[in-house]
C-alpha cells in the first residue's frame, strides 16, 4: 500500500496520542517542539500540538492540601484491580492494609513494580489471608510537582510555538 507523507504523519500522530501511557504530555511536548517549523503547517502537527497543549493543561492542575490522589491508570481490570485503582485514586487514604492470598498479592506486587507506581508494597506475613500493606509515598508528589512545573514550562513553549503558526 503507498502511502503520502500527510497520511504516513497522520498515522504517526494518530499512533502518537491513542497510546497516552506510551508518549507522556512532557516527552510529547519536547517532540511537539523539536518537529521542523515547516512541519507546523501539516495537519497532523497541528493535531499533534492541539492534543499536547490539552493534555498539557491536565498536568498543571494544581493539587489541593491533603488530596493523596494517584492518577495512574492500572492497564489491568481484574477486581483486584479494580479495587487498587480505588485505593490509588482516593484522596483521602494514604495506606491500605488489604488480606490476599498469596496469588492476588503477586499480581499486585507485579503490576505497582511494572508499572513503577511510588507506592510502597510490603507483605504482614501474620494470619492467614496475609496481609498487603499499600502506602503512597511521598515522593510520588514531589516527583508529580516537579513535572507539574516542567509541564508549566512547556505549555507556555507550545503555546508561543503556535501563536507563531497564527500569524
Amino acid at each position: 500500500q503507498d502511502f503520502s507523507l500527510p497520511e504516513i504523519s497522520d498515522k504517526i500522530v494518530q499512533h502518537i496520542l491513542k497510546h497516552e501511557r506510551v508518549y507522556p504530555p512532557l516527552p510529547l511536548a519536547d517532540l511537539a517542539l523539536s518537529l521542523p517549523k515547516k512541519s507546523h503547517k501539516d495537519a497532523a502537527w497541528l493535531e499533534l500540538a492541539a492534543q499536547t497543549l490539552e493534555r498539557l493543561g491536565k498536568e498543571t492542575q494544581e493539587r489541593q492540601a491533603n488530596d493523596f490522589a494517584i492518577r495512574e491508570k492500572i492497564p489491568c481490570a481484574c477486581d483486584d484491580c479494580q479495587q487498587l485503582q480505588l485505593f490509588l485514586r482516593s484522596t483521602e487514604q494514604k495506606k491500605m492494609i488489604w488480606p490476599l492470598a498469596k496469588g492476588r498479592r503477586q499480581h499486585i506486587h507485579h503490576i505497582i513494580d511494572s508499572m513503577g507506581i511510588h507506592l510502597s508494597h510490603e507483605t504482614q506475613r501474620t494470619g492467614s489471608p496475609q496481609k498487603l500493606i499499600l502506602t503512597k509515598l511521598d515522593k510520588y508528589f514531589v516527583h508529580e510537582a516537579k513535572q507539574q512545573l516542567k509541564a508549566k514550562q512547556y505549555l507556555h513553549k507550545l503555546q508561543n510555538e503556535f501563536k507563531a503558526v497564527d500569524q
